[in-house]
This record gives C-alpha cells, sequence and structure tokens, in this order.
C-alpha cells in the first residue's frame, strides 16, 4: 500500500510518498514527518517574529543565544561549507556594496560557534540570514529520520520538486526515478538529489535568483547544478554552490557527485562530476 500526502511550507510544496503494511499507521508516520517539515518553518522563517531565527537577530550580536540541535547543525553546516566554497555559499544576508563585497555587509565568517553549548554569537551587528538555500534540505532530512524511526523502508519526499530523497526504491527497481533538466531522469536510492538554477529553467529570461557573494552580482552563465549525497541539506547547498562557480566542483565531499547544465537553446550537460 502506498499513501501521498503534502503539505505548504518555507514558500513551497511538500510532499511524501511511503510504502506500508497499515495505511491508518502510515497516514500517522507521514503526518508526524510532516509535522517536522513545519516546525523547521517555525524555527528558521525570518518573517515571524517568535522563530528561534528573528531571536537570533536580535540577540545574537549582544550575547550567545542557545540553540536546539538541529539549528546548531544548520548553523555548523552553513559556516563549513562557506569555508569549503570560499565564500560562495553564504546565507548570511546583509547590505552590500558590490565594488567592496569583500568588506561590506558580514558573511558566515562572522558567525561564531559554540559545540558545547550549541550556541551562537554574531560578531558583527546587523547580520541576518535567509536560509531559503538549505532549509528545505534539512527539513526534508529530519522528515526522513522521522520515517525511518517508525520502520519505513521505502518512501520518497520531496521539496518543491528541487529537493528530493529517496529511502530504499520501488519494488522491483534500482531506485525512485527523478526528473533532470533535458528531459532525463535519475534513479535515486538511499540519497538525496538537490536542483539549484541561476535563472527558472522554465523562462532563462527572468532576472537571475542567485547572487555571488563575492562579488555582489549574479552569475555570468545561467546554470543549473545538480548534486546527489546522503544529505538533503548538504545537497542543497552544495547544488546552490556549482550554479553559481561550476569549477568548485572537485571541492564536493567525497561520495557526492554532480552534473551542469546550462539554460540555454543548446542546453546540454557541460560538465560532470564525482567524488567516491
Amino acid at each position: 500500500m502506498i499513501i501521498r500526502l503534502a503539505c505548504a511550507a518555507m514558500g513551497t510544496r511538500f510532499e511524501l510518498a511511503l510504502a506500508g503494511e497499515s495505511e491508518v499507521e502510515l497516514h500517522a508516520i507521514a503526518e508526524e514527518a510532516l509535522a517536522e517539515i513545519h516546525d523547521c518553518e517555525q524555527r528558521l522563517s525570518p518573517y515571524r517574529q517568535d522563530s528561534l531565527l528573528s531571536h537570533v537577530h536580535r540577540c545574537a550580536a549582544k550575547d550567545w543565544v542557545r540553540l536546539d540541535v538541529d539549528s546548531y547543525a544548520l548553523f555548523d553546516c552553513s559556516k563549513r561549507i562557506c569555508s569549503e566554497s570560499d565564500g560562495v555559499f553564504d546565507p548570511s544576508v546583509a547590505p552590500r556594496d558590490p565594488a567592496r563585497a569583500q568588506d561590506s555587509g558580514g558573511s558566515m565568517r562572522d558567525v561564531e560557534l559554540d559545540p558545547e553549548q550549541t550556541a551562537v554569537l554574531l560578531r558583527k551587528a546587523g547580520l541576518r540570514f535567509d536560509f531559503g538555500a538549505i532549509a528545505k534540505g534539512q527539513a526534508l532530512d529530519l522528515a526522513a529520520s522521522v520515517l525511518r524511526e517508525a520502520g519505513i523502508q521505502t518512501a520518497i519526499l520531496h521539496g518543491g520538486t528541487s529537493s528530493s530523497l529517496a529511502i530504499g526504491a520501488p519494488e522491483a527497481s534500482p531506485g525512485f526515478r527523478i526528473a533532470v533538466p533535458g528531459g532525463a531522469t535519475k534513479k535515486l536510492r538511499n540519497q538525496a538529489m538537490a536542483l539549484s538554477s541561476v535563472r527558472s529553467p522554465r523562462d532563462a529570461s527572468q532576472e537571475p535568483h542567485l547572487i555571488d557573494p563575492n562579488t555582489g552580482l549574479p552569475p555570468t552563465d545561467a546554470n543549473i547544478a545538480m548534486v546527489i549525497g546522503d544529505s538533503a541539506m548538504e545537497s542543497d547547498a552544495w547544488a546552490t554552490v556549482l550554479a553559481i562557480r561550476p569549477q568548485l566542483a572537485e571541492r564536493l565531499p567525497q561520495g557526492m557527485r554532480s552534473e551542469l547544465w546550462k539554460t540555454n537553446p543548446e542546453a546540454t550537460c557541460q560538465a560532470a562530476a564525482e567524488n567516491s
């Protein structure tokens, strides 16, 4: 038996499809997983005054702010990948001067973390965060943990189709089939996949919605990057990195792989990388 449930969160639609024996049990498990996604949205929304992230914005430049384990993991992952990508991945938001991008606005480098206290301190006043490029992935990771702990062995989860996570695979299949640019598909099994694009894949004439934090400007190429890895959160972050700067594919952590497409009339796979 397969059931499908969905919810609206983080400005997109999350969907779960899971297989099992009891419809009642599957619904209860799926609802718990969706609740984890809503909880993630509540903690990380910069638009809610009662969110943990808003509390960080208000207070963390004055003193250490304690975080829950999952929120700390998000900050820690963001700071680490910011360093590994030479600042290309940076969810901090602050006024920037493109002519002096290195000196203005602050960055994840101005974030100090205390792993023992799971706490954060901001070394630059006014620093804000928008985790839109990574929060969907973490929400999928957390929802998948709920499913695994409940004994679910076959499920597919996605957030807005750009972030997907597979547990197991359909019967008699090597993996869940996930559509990628160019009309192709990838088979996903016990891994996550993220897609990130500089412009809308449906309309390449639209204004770019990714900015290179090092320049304050959008990338010159209209790239679509795909990253597959064990963590949806990390895959989301690295897909953003490679959409902005494809040459950093050589820095992908071990076990992750990527592909890149150009959003133009001659759209073809331009590059592929794998670290195994």
